[in-house]
């Protein structure tokens, strides 16, 4: 295994898995298509994939670095922002979240660059699209978990 590991981890491996992911699902978003939803997962939800699964890479290559606390923050930042597909909650854009939290707590580069065009593309719709002012909401939570998180790997 440790001689995979170089491979398995390495930036060019983590993008291309995570491109194939995301074309996966827009394959099967577009065969099993019912229109406009269909649509609306090409364009919003797809794109948020290939950072999402960068991170699952990130965290993978480095879980035995974390603390409880990491850890916690982790649960939470990710609950949330997962959750927030299904449940409404107020004042507060998963995308946003997760992508802010992300952005900050990433070692990997492909991952930094894939969340930071996202974060544009998401910043774009909420903002000038949709007039959604929740992004912010996200951008807030994402930072102060990013900060807690930061703060205890420096302990």
């Amino acid at each position: 295994m440790m001689k995979l590991r170089p491979f398995i981890f390495h930036p060019t491996t983590v993008l291309c898995v995570s491109l194939l992911a995301i074309l996966c699902f827009c394959f099967a978003t577009i065969i099993l298509s019912n229109g406009r939803k269909s649509f609306y997962s090409l364009y919003y939800v797809a794109p948020i994939g290939v950072p999402f699964i960068a991170f699952i890479f990130d965290r993978a290559e480095r879980w035995r670095e974390f603390t409880f606390v990491m850890l916690m923050v982790e649960v939470i930042a990710v609950g949330l922002s997962m959750a927030r597909a299904k449940v409404a909650i107020p004042f507060l854009s998963g995308h946003a979240l997760f992508l802010t939290y992300a952005i900050l707590t990433y070692k990997n580069l492909t991952a930094h660059i894939t969340a930071m065009l996202v974060m544009i593309e998401v910043l774009y719709l909420k903002l000038f699209v949709w007039h959604d002012l929740e992004v912010f909401g996200g951008i807030l939570f994402g930072v102060i978990a990013g900060i807690i998180f930061r703060l205890q790997r420096r302990l």
